[in-house]
């Protein structure tokens, strides 16, 4: 088995980052940021939700689905479920 790094192309990099509501647009503002070093940025986002968190996805993430729980935590199984699955891919406001 080999070890080292990945190849810059297949590296992807993230922030989480906790919103308070639709109005506030830190992650956007992180996703502009990551848009300076890599041209495919995204964001993870459950709009209309208060008080969520957001994840901003950079580097080769263009073809990357949304997530799945694939080992089941002990508790709150059902709610973290849910919540990922209205998590969505939504488009960036960088304006």
């Amino acid at each position: 088995m080999r070890h080292g790094r990945k190849s810059r192309s297949q590296r992807i990099d993230g922030f989480k980052r906790h919103v308070l509501h639709d109005l506030d647009r830190t992650p956007d503002r992180y996703a502009a940021a990551a848009r300076c070093s890599w041209n495919d940025v995204r964001l993870l986002d459950t709009q209309g939700v208060i008080g969520r968190n957001a994840l901003v996805l950079a580097g080769n993430v263009g073809t990357l689905q949304k997530p799945t729980l694939l080992m089941p935590p002990r508790s709150h199984r059902g709610a973290i479920a849910a919540e990922l699955e209205k998590m969505t891919f939504r488009p960036l406001h960088l304006s």
